[in-house]
């Protein structure tokens, strides 16, 4: 989990186009957008064995990505607001035969059926491309891969 945590993401080509694809909306329309990375997430949990959790609160189909900044793990699950949906990405390490099995989970709840309506669109935009840039990151990570980490 130190490694994971620590991570700091080589150059790669291809994640930093796909991270810039989802600024040109806005940029097109002469407005700021955000690009959305791992350094906007916020820390929820992190058990430095076997786990880490952090999360983000937006509307994300929202051209600035719609991010509601709060502190901290309590202050994500007393957020409650209508249409604005949570998200949480985690990464769990767990014993392998080889050495270290690192896997990553992204779950979402939409509060209500607006939110419900406009992220499903969106999340089927992204759903690739994000999958894509973590399974790169992952591979890109030596400090795992010397830790036998797949």
């Amino acid at each position: 989990m130190r490694a994971v945590v620590s991570f700091k993401r080589p150059p790669d080509r291809l994640t930093d186009v796909l991270l810039g694809l989802r600024t040109i909306p806005a940029r097109l329309l002469g407005r700021e957008a955000p690009r959305i990375g791992s350094n906007i997430f916020t820390s929820l949990d992190l058990d430095k064995k076997s786990e880490t959790v952090a999360g983000l609160i937006g509307r994300f189909w929202q051209l600035d990505g719609g991010l509601v900044p709060f502190a901290d793990a309590d202050a994500f699950a007393r957020f409650a607001e209508p249409g604005t949906p949570k998200l949480v990405t985690g990464f769990r390490a767990t014993p392998d035969p080889v050495g270290t099995l690192l896997t990553t989970e992204t779950r979402v709840f939409c509060p209500d059926r607006y939110s419900l309506l406009r992220f499903a669109p969106y999340w089927m935009l992204i759903r690739f491309p994000s999958g894509l840039i973590r399974r790169r990151t992952l591979r890109g990570d030596k400090s795992c891969r010397r830790e036998g980490s797949r």
